[in-house]
């Protein structure tokens, strides 16, 4: 009986895994979902705009170093937020579906989206 638990909490743990990396896409060079690697903090910030209208995503959070995200503040400059990293909520129906711009010196320099493999069209 043990061995059996063992084998399923090993599935388990495998499923889990596969679902986890194969819904992470990292991009350091280029563009995807709409962003661009080298783009500075307000082209960021206007293109999640245009993504907002056009209900690709349904938030934008901002990410202080060593907290949690969470949405921008009513009339928050981007070209003045110095978190490290941008957070779009995608679908909040979904723990872990969301885009990640992470920033090197206010310009992208990683963009990373998360999506676990049954949520991938």
């Amino acid at each position: 009986m043990a061995n059996r638990r063992n084998i399923c909490a090993l599935a388990g743990l495998a499923t889990g895994t596969i679902f986890y990396f194969f819904g992470v896409k990292v991009v350091s060079g280029g563009e995807a979902y709409g962003f661009r690697v080298g783009d500075g903090r307000e082209r960021t910030f206007e293109n999640a705009q245009t993504l907002l209208e056009q209900n690709k995503i349904v938030a934008i959070h901002a990410c202080p170093e060593g907290e949690s995200h969470r949405p921008f503040k009513y009339k928050e400059n981007p070209k003045q937020n110095i978190d490290p990293r941008w957070v779009m909520v995608v679908d909040p129906d979904w723990w872990n579906n969301t885009i990640t711009i992470t920033f090197d010196q206010n310009t992208v320099f990683e963009i990373r989206s998360d999506r676990i493999c049954c949520e991938l069209p």
